[in-house]
């Protein structure tokens, strides 16, 4: 259940952080989509290492939930990883093929247990807060954008600017 992982790791952000050490991205999304049977998904761009700790893989798990909730667990996850920046950053982003989200929502979407969005999605709507608490515990920056802005398909991308190691 997405309700009670999700307060597990509210819970487990709490606590200090045992220090921050590079992982390998590709691998931490590859283990955050075993999570999910039958998920479609590519990576483009060489791997990097990034500068997190041992929840990094519940950040992906809840983009990707996002994405399936979203999208479908049919449709297909597009990611893509960004060249380091002269600043020491690596953009990663995560791009589904669902319905996209409207202008209003984009304002609140990294809020948490958002009345609106209980109402509208039948969630607590937990997922991207942590995805926002989590970019900020690994001194990065997360935002979104219109996943095809000139396109008939709408979809959501996820923007994760992550320090490299």
């Amino acid at each position: 259940n997405d309700i009670i992982r999700n307060v597990s790791v509210v819970r487990k952000m709490s606590h200090e952080s045992q220090g921050l050490r590079p992982f390998p991205l590709k691998m931490v999304i590859k283990d955050a989509a075993r999570n999910f049977e039958g998920l479609k998904y590519e990576i483009i761009g060489d791997d990097v290492r990034i500068f997190c700790d041992d929840l990094i893989s519940e950040l992906f798990v809840n983009i990707f939930s996002n994405c399936v909730n979203h999208a479908g667990i049919a449709s297909k996850i597009h990611i893509t990883i960004g060249e380091k920046n002269d600043k020491g950053y690596a953009r990663v982003s995560v791009a589904d093929e669902g319905p996209g989200i409207s202008e209003e929502r984009k304002a609140d979407i990294f809020a948490k247990f958002t009345k609106k969005h209980r109402e509208e999605n039948g969630d607590e709507g937990t997922g991207l807060y942590i995805v926002k608490v989590l970019m900020t515990r690994y001194n990065g920056n997360v935002s979104i954008e219109d996943a095809y802005p000139d396109a008939i398909r709408k979809g959501l991308k996820i923007c994760l600017d992550f320090k490299t190691a």
